[in-house]
């Protein structure tokens, strides 16, 4: 399997090359997904077949739409200065007490 860019992707997954760049595609997911799932026991092969192919028609469904970025997780983000503060104790949000 080839690499490819993000427009190449689209031109192979909507042109003539639809069939092989399906299968690279499926491939190159169900590598990444045995890849993530190695350490929970209990993801059979067919598992990880069944998630490319969800993948798969999502991808193919949206493909349209491509942007060329990646969505953000769903549920809300906190910004950086959101973040609590390296003074600040992690078990119930006080302040600790300095060390000088």
């Amino acid at each position: 399997m080839r690499e490819r860019s993000n427009q190449e992707w689209i031109a192979a997954l909507k042109g003539a090359g639809q069939e092989q760049a399906l299968t690279d595609l499926r491939s190159l997911l169900v590598r990444g997904l045995r890849y993530a799932m190695a350490d929970r026991p209990g993801v059979a092969e067919a598992d990880l077949e069944d998630f490319a192919q969800g993948a798969l028609m999502k991808i193919l469904a949206g493909l349209d739409s491509f942007r060329g970025r990646v969505a953000s997780p769903p549920g809300p983000t906190r910004s950086p200065s959101a973040w609590p503060s390296p003074n600040c104790a992690a078990s119930d949000g006080r302040m600790s007490p300095s060390r000088t």
